[in-house]
Order: C-alpha cells, then sequence, then structure tokens
C-alpha cells in the first residue's frame, strides 16, 4: 500500500508531515478525506488481527465498528455517512475498500486507489498489471502527481 502526503483545504494544498497510510498489528490501513479523521485514527489504539477470522468478516465486525465508534461525535459534510473519509484496508494478501458510509468492498482487480488522484492511479496500475509491486505504485503515484494537482510527495510505501 502506499500514499502521498498532501493536504487540501479548498484551493490551498501541502505536503503534511503525517503519513496516510499506517500499519497496525496484522493490517495496513490507508485514509484520504478529512484530516481530521486522519489525525484520530493516528492517534487510536485499533484492534489487533491475530485471528484466522475471514479478513472480511473481521473488518465488518471489529475494524469498521471501532473506527466509526472513534469519529462518531466529529461533524459530517453528508449525514448519511460515518466518516468524511474513505479508507483501505490491506490485510493477509487482500485488499478492502470503505466508503465513508460504511461500506466495504473488496476489488477483484487485485488493486485499487482512494483519493484525488485515483482515476489515474487506478489507469496506471492497470497499464503495469504484471510488473513488481512497489515499481507500480510508484509509477501510479507519479502519474497521479502529473495530473491531478491534489497529490504530492513523499510517498509512503507499507507492505501488506
Amino acid at each position: 500500500m502506499c500514499g502521498d502526503r498532501a493536504a487540501c483545504w479548498g484551493n490551498e494544498v501541502i505536503s503534511q508531515i503525517q503519513p496516510k497510510i499506517k500499519r497496525f498489528e496484522g493490517y495496513v490501513l490507508g485514509q484520504c478525506g478529512s484530516c481530521r479523521d486522519a489525525n484520530l485514527i493516528a492517534q487510536s489504539e485499533l484492534p489487533v488481527y491475530d485471528t484466522n477470522e475471514d479478513p472480511m468478516r473481521w473488518c465488518v465486525e471489529t475494524l469498521l465498528p471501532e473506527i466509526f465508534e472513534r469519529l462518531k461525535d466529529e461533524p459530517r459534510e453528508n449525514e448519511l455517512n460515518r466518516a468524511n473519509s474513505v479508507f483501505l484496508v490491506g490485510m493477509r494478501g487482500r485488499l478492502f475498500s470503505v466508503s465513508g458510509n460504511g461500506s466495504l468492498v473488496e476489488p477483484d482487480l487485485g488493486f485499487y486507489a482512494i483519493g484525488s488522484g485515483s482515476e489515474n492511479a487506478l489507469g496506471s496500475l492497470a497499464s503495469t498489471v504484471g510488473g513488481a509491486p512497489k515499481e507500480r505504485l510508484l509509477i501510479a503515484l507519479k502519474v497521479s502527481v502529473l495530473l491531478c494537482g491534489q497529490v504530492r510527495p513523499p510517498f509512503d510505501f507499507l507492505e501488506i
């Protein structure tokens, strides 16, 4: 999993110190959207995945309720959403995308992207299938920087 470090407020874009991806015990979590959500999650002790339980079931029944519990008192841009963010969860060789309303999807492509440059990153990833994972991710980030003004280095990488 990888991420850039852009933070955007309207037309203002800055590179932030805090990474958008973080390793927890048993999984990697990526986030885009609200910096406030990111701050709360980065400072949280989220559940440990140390079980043989199906990763999707564990995300739905254990991880997501914990994340949304931590974010429950934050104001929402859309009252249907439980978070002002979108998440990626990588664990045991699987990748899950989580929307702000809590919907969880396991993309069948084996890769996915979220955030401002996601369309560019997905196009790049689709065109480099079969390549070395970290190289593919770096190319996708560079393409996103080139084509989207809201993507900025430095880049962070964590193995799932």
